[in-house]
């Protein structure tokens, strides 16, 4: 039986605007990470050559005050984030930094002319020597980043197993990797693991390998496919070589990571972003942000409790059962803006439903009272749901909860949007409200809310819904 063939794979360089969309997301990280010591390793340089000189300069009395270091500070920070948000410059043009140092110079020195009246004086020849220094630094630095630091890692020779080589080859082109030997895709597929191991043991004794990637392709093998899938775990936990699995099908997953349940090694994997830290800090800004709330509009709620209950007869608050995190039951609870009899008259108005799939909409519902109309336009009615938010049963963002008997016609790829506790306003609110009448679409604004959800987009939302409100559309 023929052995595999190994064949090397020289991959074209890749440009270098194109490098941050390839290679291993660790690396990139690593590699933004050093770049960002650098520059404020660099700019610290800069300030102390600054206040150096400003010594011998006439005229310069006095020790070096705060206001004048914030502003230094205020310059390098400036410009690193404009120099990390503007595109890299073409071949043969100058550094991007001899733009965006005096760009954030002048932008500093137009405030301090307008904050001049507050606090201490701030020199403005430290300030300048400063941005004059921080240039040179930063663009000294970006000589270093460019031809320096791709040199200076070593490179580390990588076996690939399975899929078609030159893709990844691309990929690795990013970083300082090189594929060694490459065993194909068909060449796998047509060979028993033993000799594709066999192959890999003797790669393994006639040249350093750091690390052997198996290409997801090698499950097309046949039955022996878990054999090999074996065998090369256990051949790299022998030799100390690391070993990366390409995990296609899991693509559909945010965040994978491996834990230990006592000395047993745990993989997990999660839709959406499951730290604990970020989970516990948007729970602590619900409770403080719906306490406040409620403490300072309860004269308002007040007054609202009493306008429904003298609009028609009926309780002035509506609660209902609904489906929170992972299908937990819970009481809402809102402003009662229909009739007294609401629930028991929607099977008659089932037939009119605007919206597709199991869920119940209707923009000219008859059951609405005249106080409700206006509590729904304005979507005041949802006040009470602080509550709710309060007792941590729903958040302030997150997907609409939905009824049991809603839930009970999703098909299983629908309860997705159960994966994160429901919310008083979401994606959904603010990407077009009741004007959606596609379920489908409103799944996907779900699905994209928990894949993408972070801080900043809680924060991004809930300034939408402010203006959302203001339009007073709601129905």
């Amino acid at each position: 039986m023929a052995t595999p063939a190994a064949s090397t794979s020289t991959a074209e360089p890749i440009p270098s605007a194109l490098r941050q969309a390839v290679g291993f997301r660790h690396y990139r990280r690593f590699l933004s990470q050093i770049r960002l010591l650098g520059q404020c390793g660099f700019g610290g340089l800069a300030f102390g050559l600054a206040v150096l000189i400003r010594d011998h300069l006439p005229d310069i009395r006095g020790p070096m005050n705060w206001p004048t270091a914030a502003a230094c500070g205020a310059i390098l920070v400036g410009s690193i984030v404009a120099a990390r948000l503007s595109p890299a410059p073409a071949l043969g043009r100058a550094p991007r930094e001899l733009t965006v140092v005096p760009t954030s110079t002048i932008a500093v020195l137009i405030a301090l002319f307008f904050f001049r009246s507050i606090g201490t004086a701030v020199s403005r020849p430290t300030v300048l020597l400063f941005a004059l220094f921080a240039t040179a630094a930063l663009v000294l630095w970006d000589g270093l980043d460019r031809y320096l630091l791709p040199r200076a890692a070593l490179v580390r020779n990588l076996v690939l197993v399975g899929g078609e080589g030159e893709a990844m080859a691309r990929e690795f082109a990013a970083g300082p990797w090189k594929i060694a030997a490459h065993l194909r895709g068909e060449d796998v597929a047509g060979q028993d693991a033993p000799a594709v191991l066999d192959r890999l043991r003797r790669l393994l004794r006639e040249q350093p390998i750091d690390e052997i990637l198996v290409a997801s392709s090698i499950w097309e093998a046949g039955p022996e496919a878990r054999e090999l899938f074996r065998g090369v775990s256990e051949l790299c936990e022998q030799t100390g070589v690391r070993l990366h699995v390409h995990a296609q099908w899991l693509s559909g997953y945010r965040q994978v990571h491996v834990d230990y349940l006592g000395d047993n090694p745990i993989v997990t994997f999660s839709f959406s972003v499951a730290s604990p830290w970020l989970l516990a800090i948007k729970r602590a800004a619900d409770l403080g942000i719906s306490a406040v709330l409620l403490l300072g509009l309860s004269p308002v709620l007040a007054i609202l409790a009493l306008l429904v209950r003298l609009d028609s007869p009926g309780p002035p608050l509506f609660s209902q059962i609904r489906c929170g995190l992972r299908g937990r039951l819970f009481r809402i609870y809102k402003f009662r803006s229909m009739v007294a009899d609401a629930e028991q008259r929607r099977a008659a108005l089932a037939a009119a439903n605007e919206m597709s799939g199991p869920v119940f909409k209707l923009a000219r519902d008859p059951r609405i009272t005249r106080v409700g109309r206006w509590l729904r336009k304005t979507s005041l009615d949802e006040l009470p749901q602080l509550w709710n938010v309060l007792r941590g049963e729903m958040s302030l963002v997150g997907p609409r909860p939905p009824l049991p008997e809603e839930v009970q016609k999703y098909h299983l790829d629908s309860f997705h949007r159960l994966a994160m506790k429901p919310g008083m306003t979401g994606l959904w609110q603010v990407s077009g409200r009741s004007a959606i009448r596609d379920f489908t679409t409103w799944l996907k604004l779900d699905a994209q809310y928990i894949r993408e959800w972070s801080l900043w987009l809680d924060c991004k939302i809930l300034v939408r819904t402010v203006g959302v409100l203001a339009r007073m559309n709601g129905q």
